[in-house]
C-alpha cells in the first residue's frame, strides 16, 4: 500500500505545481485518529496543496476512523494550509504532525519537516506555536528554539514519520473541526541561516487599518476602511524564505508600517526618509516586504531608494526601487517581476490586494552594515511593512 501512496504523492506534487526534485520528501503530513473512541471521521474540505483522505491501509474496520492529510511543500519557504473533518460522535481525537513515509533500505528514512502556528476551529487546542510546551507530546530534541526558523514566535517543532508531535483534542458529534498549520521542509542548512530583521516600530507612522479616508491618520494608504489592509496577519513572520519583524499595531499605538508621502495621499502624511540602525550586522543582501498604491503604468519608474551605509565607506551603497521591476500596485497583484514576488495576498472589500518580496545584493561577501535608509523618490504611495538583512541569498518564490 505504501508504494501506491508514494506514486500518489508524486502525482499530487506535480498537480499542485510544487517541486519534485526531492520527491515525496517534499511533503508534510497530519494523521487524525478517531479509533480510540470509535469515531468515524468524514472529510469535508481542504485548502489548496493539502489532500485529506481516509487511511488506506490497516484494519478495514478502522480505516474510516483515521484520516491522513498530505501537505505539498515548496523547497524554500513555509506553507500554510488546513483541512476540515466531521466526527460522528463526542470523544477524543488524536492529531499527529509528522513527516512523510519514505522507504529506505533498512526501514524508513528520517525526512524531517517543521510545524508551527497550529490552530483548531470547532474544538480547542492550546499552545499551537509551541511557546510554552503545554499539552504536547514532542519528540526528544524536536523543539526548535530559533526565531530565524520559526514561522511565528520563537519556537517550532521538528518531526519525522516515526517521531511525531502529538496532541489530543475533544470533539463533538457533527461539529466540523478545521485544523490549520504552517509546515516547512527541514534541512540542517536552515540552522545556519542568519538574519537581522530591522525594527521599524519607532518610525512607523501608519497601521494596517484605516477608518476615515483622506484624513492623514489611521493606516495603510489612507483610503478608508473599505480599502485598507486590516486583514493582514500580524502574527506571521515568514514571507517566502525570509523572516520579517512585523509590528503589531495593538502594541505600538496603532502604528505598524512606513507609509511615505506622495501626491496621492493626504499632505498630513509627511514621511520622506527613514534611517534604521543595523548594529554592524554582516550582510550580503537586504530584503524588503513592501507594496505601492497609485503606481504608474510605466515600467521602471522610480518609487524609492534604499541606501546601505557600510562601515569604513564614506558614501552609502544605493539601490533604486523601480515600478514593475521590484514592486507593483497592490491591487490585483500578479505577474512575474524581475525582482519582486507576491508573497502575501488577501481580499479586502474592494479588491485582491497584496505585498511583494524584493531583494537587493549589497556585496558578494558579508560586509558590516551600520544603518539602512529608505527614501521616497516617486509619486506612488510606497508602503514598507518590513526589511531584513541576511548574510546569504535566498531565491524569491
Amino acid at each position: 500500500m505504501h508504494l501506491s501512496r508514494a506514486l500518489f504523492l508524486s502525482l499530487f506534487l506535480l498537480l499542485t505545481g510544487l517541486s519534485l526534485s526531492a520527491g515525496i520528501e517534499s511533503t508534510g503530513r497530519v494523521d487524525v485518529y478517531g479509533d480510540g473512541d470509535g469515531i468515524v471521521l468524514t472529510v469535508l474540505d481542504s485548502s489548496p496543496g493539502v489532500h485529506a483522505s481516509f487511511q488506506n491501509w490497516g484494519k478495514a474496520e478502522t480505516m474510516k476512523q483515521r484520516l491522513v492529510a498530505d501537505i505539498a511543500l515548496s523547497d524554500s519557504s513555509w506553507t500554510t494550509g488546513n483541512f476540515k473533518f466531521k466526527p460522528s460522535k463526542d470523544g477524543t481525537v488524536l492529531l499527529q504532525f509528522k513527516g512523510p513515509w519514505v522507504k529506505a533500505e533498512n526501514g524508513i528514512e528520517k525526512r524531517y519537516v517543521l510545524f508551527d502556528s497550529i490552530s483548531v476551529e470547532g474544538a480547542s487546542i492550546e499552545d499551537g506555536s509551541f511557546e510554552e510546551g503545554k499539552g504536547w507530546q514532542i519528540p526528544e530534541g524536536g523543539l526548535v528554539k530559533n526565531k530565524n526558523i520559526s514561522f511565528s514566535g520563537e519556537n517550532c517543532v521538528k518531526v519525522w514519520h516515526n517521531d511525531a508531535a502529538n496532541r489530543r483534542i475533544q470533539v463533538k458529534k457533527d461539529v466540523p473541526v478545521t485544523v490549520s498549520f504552517a509546515c516547512r521542509a527541514y534541512s540542517p542548512e536552515l540552522e545556519k541561516q542568519n538574519f537581522m530583521m530591522l525594527d521599524i516600530s519607532k518610525d512607523a507612522n501608519m497601521g494596517f487599518k484605516d477608518e476615515v479616508a483622506g484624513d492623514g491618520k489611521g493606516g495603510w494608504s489612507d483610503q478608508g476602511a473599505e480599502n485598507d489592509f486590516s486583514i493582514f496577519d500580524v502574527s506571521r513572520r515568514f514571507f517566502g524564505p525570509v523572516p520579517f519583524k512585523i509590528v503589531n499595531p495593538a502594541e505600538n499605538g496603532g502604528r505598524s508600517i512606513l507609509t511615505f508621502s506622495s501626491p496621492n495621499i493626504s499632505p498630513e502624511v509627511k514621511l520622506k526618509k527613514v534611517t534604521l540602525d543595523a548594529a554592524g550586522f554582516k550582510a550580503t543582501t537586504i530584503y524588503l516586504l513592501h507594496t505601492s498604491c497609485f503606481a504608474s503604468s510605466k515600467a521602471e519608474e522610480p518609487v524609492g531608494t534604499v541606501s546601505v551605509k557600510v562601515k569604513g565607506e564614506s558614501a552609502p551603497r544605493e539601490f533604486q526601487v523601480l515600478n514593475k521591476r521590484d514592486i507593483a500596485d497592490w491591487w490585483n497583484p500578479s505577474g512575474i517581476l524581475e525582482n519582486g514576488s507576491v508573497v502575501y495576498a488577501k481580499n479586502n472589500e474592494q479588491s485582491r490586494v497584496g505585498v511583494f518580496l524584493s531583494s537587493f545584493k549589497i556585496s558578494e561577501t558579508p560586509v558590516e552594515v551600520e544603518n539602512v535608509s529608505f527614501s521616497v523618490t516617486g509619486s506612488a504611495i510606497w508602503i514598507l511593512a518590513g526589511a531584513t538583512l541576511s548574510d546569504g541569498y535566498y531565491k524569491l518564490p
